[in-house]
């Protein structure tokens, strides 16, 4: 038997399906390091196909007699490769293949290949040596890159296009998690092609896998100043080299298609594939019908035939890169020709529109489109909101359950060191730790300070409020004093040491936390909503990657001092591991970004208002007006109705006002009618003075979203004039 197991080989897209698939893309540049065995150093590394030879740079190089060997280390010294400027730059396409063995960990962020350009001081970006050979700064500013390790994980990795030579292009980052065995010979391919101006797309494969799909650039292959094209070496100059062996590098003038990646993977590094040998002239080459038993390259009629029988034909399976022999490559749930021809989803990836939710589940599901991530546009992606209860094609305001709520609206005084701030809802009491907190009659304030030396007040509530929660809204109207770094406007997770109850703890790294930052370092123009998981103890069962990698979002608007904001934050579960990170500013939908773990991965022994986990951050110089906690996540919708509202307003209530006042003279009694909120009590309270309202008329529950009290006896009989105060417990 040829064929003993599924052979992953390619992508299907609209665009694919509709086009004929390129046979032959050119191989333009190949480099195969099989120089006689020994020193590197300064060596010519060949080019046996375009002639753009490069050069070994640095120390510890080492030809092993099939490829090349780098010692990594530092990039002042440490040995790479480096090969001819504007490789990349002058292609509307490119494919990068190459085979690497990962010899050692140890140097952050080690780059198997970084083509671009570095700050420069009238240099171009250009660095011609190991250390900064430009006079400029260290930072990359053009790149296309593949790294072997994200930081010092080397299970880890990340493809990046920057395009800021000149400022302003941006950036685009495709994380990926495999695990390396170091010793490991690794295949890896990238493709990224022009799709418009300012629009280009990357696929990348590593060990035959599919790794993204149709990743979109913001930038042109034209748009890359690579004067800097090196293997094993960072455009970043303080990043380290990758202790690495090369055994094979190549850059072809088309983006391959999955299967010519496979048929040039299964062949090895020492081999090229002819991909346009096909004796039958069935469309299929003679590399990829060696795959199969059921093929043969001298019959041109089996391209016709169907063999997994999912309404595709092996050429048009062949041509979408799905797998010839299931009929349900993706194992969504969907036949591999239901996907392309009715429903237009992606046959190779179980959830084309990455919202969370399998295809063949919104497919059944009628109230939601496998194409849309967001089908009713109300900011929750549709998994998220099939398997929270809500309907992704219903738009209205959700309703998730408010389980904690914070007024401050204690009596004007000092919020003296152990002071209570009250939980309505909940029952979840904090307590003030530190000192110069004052209550102003309707708010918090708090004084700021050295994160690390100052005992400043903040807000320390009870362990374990989010790490219980799959889907959580969380919800502050806030006012800035003053500009402090980092400043937090909460900050739930754990710290180096765990759990911290003083303040004056020194500097301390933050482990787990979710949180949302008022600035951006010192800059109030932008702030941070973002979530990481370093702590291993995971309270609510989460089991999530715990790699230390932060993910953030970061939104910008301005932070004028003295007046009032509101944001929301809501961090949603897709139920498989993952989830969904949205921000609102003052109503506004900020953004989404997924997540790689939920808030059950949380370990929340620091759950903190205006103090950072990051202990050597500042704390925040501001006022808490209110503080909420869901059990559910907010929609676009709901998010805008409650901005509306304001903080002294449930969802789904009204602002607490008295609307009637009837006087019955015959019986000098009165009756009052006010907005109330379901659940909640009120007090009823007299004055002749507007004063004094010490005098209670009356308490009572609620009466739904309008409540009366009365008729009472008049309270100051005889009376000149007489006012009523409401209040809610």
């Amino acid at each position: 038997m040829k064929h003993q197991a599924k052979v992953w080989v390619g992508v299907i897209s609209a665009f694919s399906i509709s086009n004929p698939l390129l046979i032959h893309g050119e191989l333009i540049h190949r480099y195969s390091f099989n120089d006689e065995a020994g020193d590197a150093t300064g060596a010519t590394l060949t080019d046996s196909v375009g002639g753009a030879n490069g050069t070994v740079l640095g120390a510890g190089a080492l030809f092993t007699g099939t490829g090349l060997e780098l010692p990594g280390g530092n990039s002042n010294s440490a040995a790479y490769g480096d090969l001819p400027n504007n490789l990349i730059s002058p292609h509307a396409a490119v494919t990068i293949e190459g085979w690497v063995t990962i010899d050692a960990g140890g140097n952050n962020w080690g780059r198997i290949f970084d083509f671009g350009s570095t700050q420069n001081d009238g240099s171009g970006g250009e660095i011609t040596g190991p250390g900064n050979t430009n006079g400029g700064g260290t930072a990359g500013l053009d790149y296309f890159i593949l790294t072997a390790s994200r930081g010092g994980n080397y299970d880890q990795q990340r493809i990046e296009v920057r395009n800021e030579d000149p400022a302003g292009g941006g950036n685009t980052t495709i994380d990926s998690a495999v695990t390396t065995t170091f010793g490991n010979k690794v295949p890896f391919a990238v493709t990224w092609e022009d799709t418009g101006p300012g629009t280009s797309r990357i696929n990348y494969w590593r060990d035959g896998v599919k790794l993204n799909i149709d990743a979109a650039v913001t930038s042109n292959l034209a748009d890359l100043n690579d004067v800097n094209n090196w293997l094993g070496r960072s455009t970043w100059l303080n990043d380290g080299n990758l202790d690495a062996t090369y055994d094979e590098f190549r850059i072809y003038d088309e983006a391959l298609t999955g299967a010519q990646i496979e048929a040039s993977r299964t062949a090895g590094p020492d081999t090229i594939v002819d991909l346009s040998d096909d004796p039958d002239n069935d469309g299929i080459p003679t590399v990829y019908e060696d795959l199969y038993d059921f093929l043969d390259p001298n019959d041109p009629n089996d391209a016709g035939l169907d063999e997994d029988s999912d309404d595709l034909t092996n050429l048009e399976e062949f041509e979408a890169g799905t797998i010839l022999d299931d009929d349900d490559s993706d194992d969504d749930g969907l036949k591999d020709g239901e996907e392309i021809n009715t429903h237009s989803t992606n046959p190779l990836e179980a959830d084309s529109d990455g919202d969370g939710a399998n295809d063949g589940v919104e497919v059944t599901d009628t109230t939601s489109n496998p194409n849309i991530a967001d089908t009713d546009g109300d900011g929750i992606n549709d998994g998220p909101e099939l398997k929270g209860g809500l309907l992704p094609r219903d738009a209205t305001a959700s309703s998730p359950t408010m389980i904690h709520r914070y007024t401050f609206d204690d009596p004007a005084g000092p919020a003296v060191a152990g002071a209570t701030v009250v939980d309505l809802i909940g029952g979840a009491n904090g307590t003030i730790v530190g000192s110069g907190g004052n209550w102003t009659g309707g708010a918090l304030a708090i004084p700021g300070g050295a994160g690390a030396t100052a005992d400043a007040a903040y807000v320390n509530l009870p362990n374990g409020l989010l790490s219980p929660l799959d889907h959580t809204t969380f919800e502050v109207w806030y006012t800035l004093r003053s500009s402090q770094n980092w400043g937090r406007l909460w900050d739930f997770g754990s710290s180096e040491g765990g759990e911290i109850t003083t303040t004056m703890t020194g500097a301390t790294q933050g482990q787990d936390y979710y949180i949302c930052s008022a600035s951006l370092g010192t800059n109030l123009g932008s702030q941070r909503h973002t979530i990481k998981n370093l702590d291993a103890l995971a309270p609510g069962g989460g089991t999530g990657p715990v790699d230390g990698n932060e993910e953030p979002f970061d939104f910008a608007n301005a932070n004028e001092f003295d007046q009032e904001y509101h944001v929301v934050g809501v961090w949603t579960s897709d139920l498989n591991g993952g989830g969904q990170l949205t921000v609102y500013r003052d109503g506004v939908n900020q953004g989404t970004r997924t997540t790689t773990f939920t808030p059950r991965d949380i370990n929340d022994v620091n759950n903190w208002l205006g103090r950072s986990n990051w202990t050597g951050d500042n704390y925040l110089h501001g006022d808490y007006n209110e503080f909420r906690i869901y059990s559910g996540a907010m929609n676009d919708a709901a998010v805008t109705n409650s901005f509306a509202a304001g903080p002294d307003v449930g969802p789904g209530g009204a602002a607490l006002e008295i609307t009637d006042i009837t006087y019955n003279k015959n019986d000098d009694t009165f009756t009052l009618t006010f907005s109330s909120l379901p659940g909640r009590f009120y007090y009823v309270f007299s004055s002749t003075d507007l004063v004094d309202f010490s005098n209670e008329v009356e308490d009572l529950p609620s009466g739904g979203l309008q409540t009366t009290s009365g008729p009472f006896a008049n309270p100051a009989p005889g009376s000149s004039r007489i006012f009523f105060r409401v209040t809610e417990e």
